[in-house]
């Protein structure tokens, strides 16, 4: 066998190592079979304003920051995206430690950053996580309630467009929760 027969089959066995790991993705499919999961993709679908709101001010802090420290400590962050990928990791406090301030005034910098990192994750979170509580009680309660007649039905309309005074979901979003 000559080389490239060698580099043909190593392809081969790449092509097929591939092929195994996206085996894996049938997790999902499976998923699809469990409410639970419904309701969390649910949630991330109708928590999408709030979570790309997070993202953006994440950014904007690590855009920030990179740059403040980037100027504070120039010889251990010879370059702003180095400075990014710092504050991106300490905003989020996964915190590596392969890049970290050595003077007082990076210490400094690196604080205020984590804890506007912790403030922004902290004032968004808790919006996902009520509305995960809201949509995961209402299927709940949807489970153990017998199947309406169509004069409850009417009733139930009626009450929706007068506000009735409970919050109520269309039969779309209610259809889509359960599948």
């Amino acid at each position: 066998m000559n080389y490239s027969q060698y580099e043909k089959a190593g392809d081969f066995l790449k092509t097929i190592t591939v092929l195994r790991t996206v085996r894996v993705l049938r997790v999902f499919k499976l998923m699809k079979h469990y409410s639970a999961f419904k309701i969390l993709a649910y949630t991330i679908k109708v928590s999408t304003k709030e979570l790309l709101l997070m993202v953006v001010y994440l950014m904007t802090g690590v855009l920030i920051f990179a740059s403040i420290i980037h100027y504070a400590e120039e010889s251990n962050f010879p370059s702003i995206p180095i400075g990014f990928w710092w504050a991106l990791v300490t905003m989020t406090t996964v915190g590596y430690g392969d890049k970290h301030p050595k003077q007082l005034v990076g210490y400094l910098v690196g604080s205020v950053c984590v804890m506007s990192g912790v403030l922004v994750i902290a004032f968004t979170v808790p919006i996902v996580v009520n509305n995960f509580s809201l949509y995961y009680t209402h299927a709940k309660t949807r489970r153990k309630l017998p199947k309406e007649s169509a004069q409850d039905s009417r009733r139930n309309k009626s009450l929706k467009k007068n506000g009735g005074g409970r919050m109520s979901l269309s039969k779309a979003e209610v259809r889509e929760m359960e599948g």
